[in-house]
């Protein structure tokens, strides 16, 4: 170890270890470090001995502290700041990649539409840093970055920062020709006018110049101005203008040129007079009818799949344009090209495109280890964002400016550079699941769900304001004004359950706060509701037509529904939608569910094999609950293989299932009564979810419960004139309730039973005694025993306590009331069912489900004496992007 690495090594201290150097000599020394904490990699850069003095490092310290503000996708963010025996260095992230000198290297140029993606990303960089009122002065290929097809700049403050510091002694003040502290005899080739004859008023537009001598290498191969003599490369800059480009290769589009040209005038006044004038002109040049498309450029591995506005027209089925009607409303969207934006064997969630279009952020991962990555829409490799954070990511959300990630993750949410970074948590909230952030347009405010409601936060702190009080509502966004946050209202089980297809509706409230209305009927799954640029109408997911497809619901000027939402594609699967700043493009990830009914046999001398269970339904749809009927002949479930939920049942010798319900909402939770005469489920055929029995052929249907509450989950009580099922006042949490029917048969009011708080009472299942009602809650597994009057201050025996084993998903009893089965659903400890004594005591292990699937859609499971019934889920989602073209008015 060097002398100078080891001196390193002991001013970061014990949380770093340098582990090797990347070069050295010039204007600095780079080292890479690895953070032990974070599991990250670092760049270190240190500046030469003739910068250093006690004052040049402090100013040094001020100006790097004053850059590391800058937060963008193309900017390598600065990290710190500090000094080695009084020599200044600052560090950053590592970045995996090619310098555009090293490409320039072996390329000698780049083909236009690299060059046209490279100069975008730069002109982006250099429009947020100059807003910010900070200027790089040292723009060149050697500071520029290019990983996973995406191009970023490096050492951003870093130029000013050498020269404010330089203060040089008598004996160590560097080459006499250093005019800008540090620039070595090559960055002159991108030096502007300005910077040449030492101005004192450098603004931003040296940039732009330095910025054209770097564009005029990557088309040319050669830079403006040869640097073998020092003198003359300066006068050229301040006097000699440039061989025009197109002479140095005839080919280049003219729009490209003069944009080039216009950079490398000797005054500032005649050059583009911003980034954002460059990057406009970029834009330009990459549109269908601009000068020059973009070549999409392939990715290692992977077939990037772009597909016509026919064959988009024909998989997802024919959409129409945005723009105002006759009637002053919004017409449906025309969908253009689509691309697959990933496709790894794993869960990808939450896709969030970029407000200019050109990455996607989205969760990927298994189900409870889940992480945020961010990819370039025209390929490249994933860059995660969340790896040195514990537990499981959701819900990436692009700030405005498309500089920062917001995401949800253990105990809060938390905001990261859209490069990478550090990570900060900007909303602490210990102990609660948030989840779905989404930003206020001004980019200062979080809006955000968690078990209470949804919420809004000053990104910069202070208390946050309840807008919504209500158990299960998620997915808020605020409208393109501020004024509204529309949200989805019930079935916060799509996100935590990924794709739960229960009911909800879409609803809107004063993002001041005030009264909440509803924009859609609450008789199906809706979900993920993004507002178009001009505030008109709403994208949305929902199952109205039994497959999950994307919705418009237009919208009057007082945000009152134009009817119903209007279909724009046909047996797609989205699972959620977001969109671009100007709805040029939607990103969405399609969700495909499976689960079906596995079989395995009971056993006394030890746990099952996971081995020994078969799987008995097939096809591609989404089952949730079973029931098996008494004498073991009949399965009954829910399954959505019509379209919606209905019921089915089938025999257990075999055959072909059995539709007993044929609705156009979803019927839920199956169960038989004990003489399996009668079946109980439940429904949202009324707007909220209600009990309903109807004989075992499905005919005869009565309605159980109604009224503003939800009621889920029956179960029989031995005598078949009782049912128990959890159920909630409106904004309350779920507790265990009875209804009984009398001699008439005409069932009476339900009796709640148990007084859990916060706990949710749920999955409750009747002993075949008639003495227990066993139920899961969030701590565990409880008895209530109806022998004992129900009480607010007796909710039951816990037989099963804590969450040690993974959390309690549901219940059941075999055809004894000894033992009580559970299943327990946990990311890092697998999935299981075990069995427990009415007694408590230690419980048994019955079957380990790893490897076979996640558990976390089962809602309810069956045993009998021989064989445990059970779903497993085998899920995929992958992430695309589509056009939104604008149609004829």
């Amino acid at each position: 170890m060097s002398s100078l690495l080891t001196r390193l090594q002991d001013a970061l201290g014990p949380g770093f270890e340098v582990e090797r150097e990347l070069g050295g000599g010039g204007m600095s020394h780079t080292f890479v470090a690895l953070e032990t904490a974070l599991g990250r990699r670092i760049v270190v850069k240190l500046l030469p001995s003739w910068m250093g003095t006690p004052v040049s490092v402090e100013r040094f310290r001020r100006e790097i502290q004053f850059a590391a503000r800058l937060a963008h996708p193309h900017i390598v963010p600065l990290l710190s700041v500090g000094e080695v025996d009084g020599l200044p260095f600052y560090t950053m992230p590592f970045v995996k990649g090619e310098s555009l000198r090293a490409t320039l290297t072996r390329e000698k140029r780049l083909p236009f539409s690299d060059t046209v993606r490279v100069l975008r990303d730069v002109a982006a960089a250099l429009a947020h840093a100059h807003a910010e009122g900070v200027v790089h002065r040292d723009i060149k290929p050697d500071n520029v970055i290019v990983s996973g097809g995406v191009a970023v700049v490096t050492d951003f403050g870093v130029a000013k920062a050498r020269d404010n510091a330089a203060v040089p002694s008598n004996g160590d003040q560097g080459p006499a020709w250093v005019t800008s502290v540090g620039m070595a005899l090559g960055t002159f080739a991108y030096m502007s006018p300005e910077q040449a004859t030492g101005a004192p008023d450098l603004d931003h537009r040296a940039d732009l110049y330095s910025f054209g001598c770097m564009a005029y290498e990557l088309l040319s191969g050669h830079v403006p101005f040869a640097p073998n003599n020092l003198q003359k490369v300066l006068e050229a800059h301040v006097h000699q203008p440039p061989v025009p480009i197109e002479t140095l290769r005839e080919d280049v589009p003219a729009a490209l040129a003069e944009l080039v040209m216009r950079c490398l005038e000797k005054k500032p006044a005649d050059r583009p007079q911003n980034a954002d004038e460059v990057l406009a002109a970029l834009d330009e040049m990459t549109t269908p009818t601009g000068a020059m498309p973009v070549l999409r450029p392939a990715s290692s591995g992977r077939r990037w799949l772009w597909v016509g506005a026919i064959a988009a027209l024909a998989a997802v089925g024919a959409v129409y344009a945005l723009t105002k009607g006759a009637d002053g409303g919004t017409a449906p969207f025309v969908l253009g090209a689509t691309v697959q934006v990933s496709a790894e064997p794993e869960l990808e969630l939450d896709a969030a495109i970029s407000p200019d279009g050109r990455f996607v952020a989205y969760a990927a991962g298994v189900f409870g280890r889940l992480r945020i990555y961010v990819r370039q829409v025209e390929g490249g490799g994933r860059v995660a964002l969340s790896d040195a954070l514990p537990g499981s990511h959701r819900g990436p959300a692009w700030s405005p400016d498309g500089a920062r990630l917001a995401f949800t993750g253990p105990d809060g949410i938390y905001v990261v550079s859209a490069l990478g970074g550090a990570i900060d948590r900007a909303v602490a909230e210990p102990g609660r699941t948030l989840i779905t952030p989404a930003w206020s347009p001004d980019g200062n405010a979080l809006v955000y769900a968690d078990e209470r409601g949804i919420w809004t936060r000053a990104v910069s702190g202070g208390e946050p304001q309840q807008l919504v009080a209500a158990r299960a509502a998620h997915s808020p966004v605020f409208s393109p004004d501020g004024r509204w946050v529309a949200y989805v209202d019930e079935n916060a089980t799509y996100i935590g359950d990924v794709g739960n297809i229960a009911p909800s509706a879409i609803a809107i409230v004063p993002a001041a706060g005030g009264e909440s209305r509803q924009l859609t009927a609450a008789t199906h799954m809706h979900a993920s509701p993004r507002w178009t640029p001009d505030g008109r109408s709403l994208l949305l997911v929902a199952d109205l037509g039994g497959v999950r497809d994307i919705y418009q619901l237009a919208l009057t000027p007082d945000l009152t529904p134009q009817g119903e939402p209007t279909r724009l594609s046909t047996g797609l699967g989205a699972y959620s939608v977001s969109l671009t700043a100007d709805a040029s493009r939607m990103a969405y990830s399609i969700l495909r569910l499976r689960s079906n009914v596995w079989v395995a046999p009971l056993s006394r001398d030890g746990p099952t094999p996971s081995s020994a269970a078969r799987q008995f339904t097939t096809g591609a749809q989404v089952i949730e609950a079973m029931d098996v009927s008494d004498d073991g002949r009949w399965l009954l479930y829910d399954s959505n293989r019509l379209g919606n939920q209905d019921i089915f049942k089938q025999s257990l010798e075999g055959g072909e299932p059995v539709p007993l319900t044929r609705e156009s909402a979803d019927d839920f939770g199956p169960t038989f009564s004990p003489d399996g005469r009668e079946i109980a489920f439940y429904s949202v055929r009324n707007g909220t979810r209600d009990l309903f029995v109807m004989d075992a052929d499905g005919r005869n249907l009565r309605q159980v419960t109604a009224g503003d509450g939800q009621d889920y989950f029956p179960d029989w009580a031995p005598d078949g004139q009782q049912l128990a099922f959890s159920g909630t006042a409106p904004q309350a949490a779920r507790e265990v309730f009875t209804v009984a029917r009398n001699a008439d048969g005409l069932w009476g009011e339900p009796v709640q039973r148990t007084f859990s708080g916060t706990r949710t009472a749920a999955y409750q299942r009747w002993s075949p005694d008639g003495r227990w009602i066993a139920w899961a809650d969030r701590d565990g597994v409880a008895l209530l025993d109806l022998s004992v009057p129900s009480t607010p201050d007796g909710v039951g025996l816990r037989i099963v306590g804590g969450r040690g084993e993974g959390a309690v998903r549901s219940v059941a009893w075999g055809r004894g009331a000894q033992e009580v089965y559970y299943l327990t659903a946990d990311p890092t400890r697998g999935n299981a069912i075990r069995a427990v004594s009415v007694g408590g005591g230690a419980s048994r292990l019955v079957m380990r489900l790893d490897g076979a699937g996640w558990v976390q859609r089962i809602q309810r499971f069956a045993v009998d004496d021989r064989r445990v019934f059970f779903s497993l889920a085998d899920d995929e989602a992958d992430v695309w992007v589509m056009a939104l073209e604008r149609g004829p008015r």
